[in-house]
Formats: C-alpha cells, sequence, structure tokens
C-alpha cells in the first residue's frame, strides 16, 4: 500500500473510532453530536491530504525527515486498542492519545514538507488541523472536569503550533560563505603629511642662515 493509502487508512480508523463514541451517547444528544462533529473533522483532513498531488506524495515518501514504517504502526497501536471502558472520561483520555499520536507523529511532518515546497495546500490543511484541536481543548474544558487531561490538551495544541514552526533542519545548515578580499593596507602616513613635515624641518634652517649672516657684517 502507498504511503497516501496508508494514512488514508488510519484516518478512516479514527473516524470509526469516533462513531463509535458516538454510539455510546445516544441519550445525551449534546455528547454524541460531539463525537459526530469529530468524525466529520478526520473526514475532512481525509479529503484534504488525498487532493495533494502525486508529487508531493513522492517526493514526501523519499524524504528523510518523512514518515517510517515504524511510525506508522506506533500511531495504528493507538488506534487500534481495544478497551470496554466507554464512559466520557476514558473517550477523553483515548482522544487525546489518538490525536497526539496521528498529529504530532503524521500531520507535523506532512504540514512541514507542504510549507518548505509552498504548496497552495500547506495553509489550509494546517488550519484544518489546528481548528480541530481547537474544539478537542473546548470540548476537554467543558466535559471532562479533570484538571490533567485540560492540560494535556493545551499542550497539545501547543506542542503542534510549536512543531510546525520551527525550520527545517537542511535550513539550518551554516552556509559557506566565500572569502573576504584581504582589505588593503592603509599607508601610516600620506603624501601630504611627507611633504608637510619636510617643509617643516627645512624652514628653521634657512632662519638659521640668515642670522649667521647679520652677525658676520656687524663684524
Amino acid at each position: 500500500m502507498s504511503l497516501q493509502g496508508s494514512i488514508a487508512g488510519l484516518q478512516n480508523q479514527i473516524a470509526e473510532l469516533y462513531l463509535q463514541f458516538e454510539q455510546s451517547f445516544t441519550e445525551n444528544h449534546l455528547i454524541r453530536d460531539l463525537w459526530g462533529t469529530m468524525a466529520n473533522d478526520v473526514s475532512q483532513q481525509t479529503r484534504g491530504l488525498k487532493a495533494l498531488s502525486h508529487s508531493f506524495w513522492t517526493q514526501f515518501k523519499n524524504d528523510s525527515n518523512g514518515l517510517s514504517d515504524e511510525t506508522l504502526k506506533a500511531v495504528k497501536q493507538q488506534i487500534v486498542e481495544k478497551t470496554e471502558d466507554r464512559s466520557l472520561r476514558s473517550c477523553f483520555e483515548r482522544t487525546l492519545r489518538v490525536e497526539e499520536a496521528t498529529i504530532l507523529k503524521l500531520y507535523v511532518p506532512i504540514i512541514r514538507s507542504l510549507r518548505r515546497n509552498w504548496t497552495d495546500q500547506a495553509l489550509d490543511f494546517y488550519i484544518m488541523v489546528k481548528a480541530h484541536l481547537a474544539r478537542i481543548v473546548r470540548v476537554t474544558e467543558a466535559f471532562s472536569g479533570d484538571p490533567a487531561m485540560i492540560r494535556r490538551s493545551h499542550e497539545l495544541l501547543q506542542t503542534f503550533e510549536k512543531e510546525v514552526q520551527e525550520p527545517d533542519a537542511r535550513d539550518l545548515e551554516p552556509q559557506v560563505k566565500p572569502r573576504a578580499a584581504r582589505p588593503v593596507r592603509k599607508p601610516a602616513r600620506t603624501l601630504a603629511k611627507r611633504v608637510q613635515s619636510r617643509h617643516s624641518r627645512t624652514k628653521p634652517m634657512v632662519e638659521k642662515i640668515s642670522l649667521q649672516r647679520r652677525r658676520a657684517r656687524s663684524r
């Protein structure tokens, strides 16, 4: 399977997970609609990546800073984790684990690559993911009732912002600057100063000769 297909498969599993959460809260319309909206967010992200060109995915796959098979397996492990606990707290905890793995390990490298290549989709996908994260922060604050979980959601948003804004490692490589030409050495004394100095030395000699002539005449 291609890299694009593998990521799309993981996204579909996340959307399916949120739909399962939705079915667990059929009696609470507010919470049920919340999970349905989360599933729609992920489906929108899937369409956003699907719209990227084949050349981008080829380049991204060959990029040394791209995604490895180990990374994809680690993300999938978080998604397919089985648990019978469907309490709201458990759903929030699992949501944070899944989103941390997906956004920081999958989406951040993709956004960096999009930004480096100045594609039009870079800003679109960044805004899409950030809006999804902002939703997670809001619902965690509103419904989790757990300060540690709320702090964790904020840290996820802050880490995402920091990671996508960091420059690419290749942009930090020192560039060899051309060797500067050796500056022309300025003479210690200019020609004008030399002439002036020579003139100042000869003047007393003329006065001395004139003085000796006057003394000789007086004798």
